[in-house]
């Protein structure tokens, strides 16, 4: 190999330094901008002062993660003459560090089939920058466990604290400065705390489990929940507070203790400790543990010795919303005792001068008792707290005074409207709402206000009452009260009202609730959804009337028209079934068996166009099932078998009502227009699906087991048809029932229809030599009857 000239290798080396420069140029391109805008973006949106406006989320959370909570007794977090809050004073920077490129090559776990797409993502972009930036921090080990819920500390255990102090120093070799280091520290926790934010408000990545909606983090193959991330929060601000609990010592030393150096950071510990908060509050940690460490964090700023001096509004500000976030964590947990604890801290709130608590913190309160067990005694407190907000704002001047706002109102009606099903309910929740339209007319309650007193008097069968309610607030908004105006579900509320008039309406109450539903359109630009016309069309259903089959059809075709420019009023499985019901009952159209198949078809043709989104459910087979049936149709029952035979072999989505809808088809009796029979029950066909049923479930390939229903049917086949020895046959099912019952399955109770299904089969025995038998079982018969009812006083007793 021939050596390189002095030239050739300066050329050489300005190549390779090149060559680098282009490569890190590139990668600011692609990830600086990016990373640095969102960061920005949280850091600016933690700091506004409507930050706390965030409504606290109660999904449920099945999180069995170990408890991390740390100990500070080996190092105490109150500082010394408060030197905390003097040596990070100055308002931080909003702008996050753009020094900063991941790095960690333990992150990149995607696979390299979606490895390219992944990275164009923004949220997997930023997602990458969590998890890459809490490791310089914290140390790859320790993210992880925190990440994946396997740390073991608990609050009498300094083992954690022990992992954060011991890999300080290496984390702190990841930065030039200690103030680069602060800096990057803070804006980890708040976006952090801000991510856990987006869960509860719905707005990040999801994975949903079979009972319970998780919100995870996910990077490849690391998943972490909120919980898990508000641990991530708590060993930052540890971290934090280790480091300046160190520099604070090494201060002392060179400059004394009446002097405290500012290090411009930017942040206080009210700041600080405010973010834990704020992220433990919006856990959605139903466990206790986001109550127990927002007390912990409280106590820990209170212990400092500061709390006295705020004075500033900003302080004050940030101070309630610790208090706000405790009492959110609390509520969101739906446990009566720490709601009873959100009691109490809402009477320190109003003892501590001069801290004073928002109608936002009220509020939170108010809404656990609406919604945490209600009761009457939770109502009764809900309206003592509006009447302690009324009296403190009129009697004292406050300079954070709490005046009750709209919601404040709407929460205590309902807490009224949820504690029980009583006219006295109803009676002081309309009080509440006749207090806020006199006393306070510049608070226009919202329609979820009215909407909880209508559902209240409709749960009462006070319909009138209910729509009384809503003239009210039609009333309100025509005359300038715009946040009065009705919503859809006001609509679907007054069409329940208007349509459901026990015990059932007529042709014309039925079709002014049709009418009502344009004139609102009309009047208040508000759309009915789909609900709305299932209302109606589940009315026409139910009425009885001979035209409901046509006026339920009439309205689903309605509603295919339209979906087309209106997907809210796509109809829905529960349209169709109550559409097929109301064919089904049609006695006057001979040919409803066909007329439902039709209905069955244009489902599924609609599905098949992506103008529907759900496949027919097994209520809407069912439905058909049932119009077959009770169809006069020839060979009706052979196609409602075809059917069910396409239930259970292809979709395997069939319920007991599938199979005892099959079984009454074949139980039933078919005669002409003159009242002549036709056609008998099929008595043995019956009573293969009987064994089908026993004998699936005992080999348990199927959960379905036959019940009272079921053998009732089968009995009362045998009673219909014109078999040999059909009392025998009816007896024989009939002891099945009582053994099946005695083996333990407790669906299958005798009760009188099938004791009186099997005296109906000896009533009607048509062959003469028949007759001394049947008469023999009919007397046993009666004798089982009197021996299974004496048998079950005798062991309830």
């Amino acid at each position: 190999m021939t050596k390189l000239t002095d030239r050739e290798e300066i050329l050489y080396h300005i190549m390779i330094i090149y060559y680098y420069f282009i490569s890190i140029c590139f990668i600011i391109y692609t990830n600086h901008n990016l990373v640095h805008s969102f960061c920005c973006c949280n850091t600016q949106r933690l700091r506004k002062d409507d930050t706390s406006s965030y409504a606290p989320s109660f999904s449920s959370i099945d999180n069995n993660n170990e408890l991390l909570l740390y100990d500070r007794t080996a190092t105490t977090v109150s500082s010394k003459n408060g030197r905390y809050r003097k040596r990070i004073r100055n308002k931080q920077s909003s702008s996050w560090p753009s020094y900063y490129q991941p790095t960690t090559q333990q992150l990149d776990t995607s696979s390299s089939n979606n490895k390219q797409e992944r990275n164009g993502n923004e949220e997997y972009q930023i997602q990458k920058w969590l998890l890459s930036s809490t490791t310089l921090i914290l140390g790859d080990e320790l993210t992880f466990k925190l990440i994946n819920g396997e740390t073991n500390a608990t609050s009498t255990n300094t083992s954690a604290f022990g992992i954060i102090s011991n890999s300080r120093q290496q984390s702190l070799d990841n930065f030039d400065t200690k103030k680069e280091y602060l800096k990057h520290a803070i804006s980890t926790m708040q976006s952090w705390c801000q991510w856990i934010i987006q869960c509860s408000t719905g707005r990040s990545r999801r994975s949903r489990s079979r009972s319970t909606t998780k919100y995870q983090l996910t990077y490849g193959s690391i998943k972490c929940s909120p919980v898990n991330a508000a641990k991530i929060v708590d060993a930052i601000l540890y971290r934090l507070l280790d480091v300046l609990e160190l520099e604070l010592e090494l201060e002392e030393e060179v400059v004394g203790d009446d002097k405290a150096v500012d290090h411009g950071n930017g942040t206080t510990l009210l700041e600080l400790i405010h973010i834990a908060i704020t992220a433990w509050s919006n856990s959605k940690d139903r466990d206790g543990l986001a109550v127990h460490r927002t007390e912990y964090w409280l106590q820990v700023l209170q212990d400092d010795g500061q709390t006295s001096n705020f004075t500033d509004d900003n302080d004050m500000r940030l101070y309630e919303e610790c208090y706000r976030g405790i009492i959110r964590a609390c509520i969101s947990s739906h446990e009566y005792q720490h709601l009873e604890k959100a009691i109490g801290l809402l009477d320190d709130m109003r003892a501590e001068q001069p801290l004073y608590p928002t109608a936002q913190t009220c509020n939170l309160v108010l809404y656990g008792f609406a919604n945490c067990k209600p009761s009457t005694k939770n109502a009764k407190q809900a309206e003592d707290i509006l009447k302690n907000m009324i009296h403190d704002c009129q009697e004292n001047e406050l300079k954070y005074a709490y005046r009750p706002d709209t919601n404040t109102f709407r929460q205590v009606i309902t807490a009224w409207t949820k504690s029980e099903a009583t006219d006295e309910a109803a009676k002081n929740a309309r009080r509440i709402l006749d207090q806020m339209l006199t006393d306070y007319p510049t608070l226009d309650p919202d329609a979820s206000t009215f909407n909880a007193i209508m559902t209240l008097y409709l749960q009462l069968g006070r319909r009138k009452k209910a729509l009384a309610i809503f003239d009210q607030m039609c009333s309100l908004q025509q005359s300038g009260r715009k946040g009065t105006k009705p919503d859809v579900y006001s609509i679907n509320l007054m069409l329940n009202a208007l349509s459901k008039q026990p015990p059932f309406c007529s042709s014309e109450e039925l079709q002014k609730a049709e009418d009502v539903l344009d004139v609102i359109r009309e009047s208040f630009n508000v759309a009915p959804d789909v609900q709305s016309y299932n209302i109606l069309i589940d009315s026409w259903a139910k009425s009885n009337l001979p035209e409901s089959a046509e006026k339920a059809v009439l309205l689903l075709d309605i509603m295919e028209r339209r979906c087309r420019l209106e997907p809210s009023i796509a109809p829905d499985c529960y349209t169709y079934t109550s559409v097929i019901n109301a064919i089904s009952k049609s006695k006057q159209h001979k040919r409803r068996g066909s007329w439902a198949e039709e209905i069955f078809q244009r489902m599924k043709s609609l599905h098949s166009q992506g103008l529907i989104t759900n496949e027919p459910t097994i209520p809407v087979y069912n439905a058909l099932l049932n119009a077959l049936i009770a169809s006069d149709e020839y060979g009706s029952i052979e196609r409602a078998w075809v059917v069910f035979t396409e239930i259970i072999e292809t979709s395997d989505i069939a319920n007991i009502r599938t199979y005892n809808t099959m079984l009454k088809g074949y139980s039933a009796l078919v005669r002409n227009d003159d009242g002549d029979i036709i056609s008998y029950s099929r008595p043995r066909l019956a009573e293969q699906l009987l064994d089908r049923m026993e004998l699936s479930y005992y080999r348990e390939t199927s959960d379905i087991i036959p019940d009272k229903y079921s053998y009732t049917t089968v009995i009362s086949a045998y009673g219909r048809s014109n078999v040999k020895r059909k009392a025998a046959k009816a007896h024989w099912v009939l002891q099945r029932m009582v053994d099946a019952y005695q083996e333990g399955n407790n669906s299958a109770k005798p009760n009188t229809y099938a004791f009186n299904a099997v005296l109906n089969a000896c009533a009607h025995t048509r062959y003469p030599e028949e007759k001394v038998e049947a008469f023999t079982i009919l007397c046993s018969t009666l004798i089982l009857v009197s021996c299974f009812f004496l048998h079950l006083v005798y062991f309830n007793a």
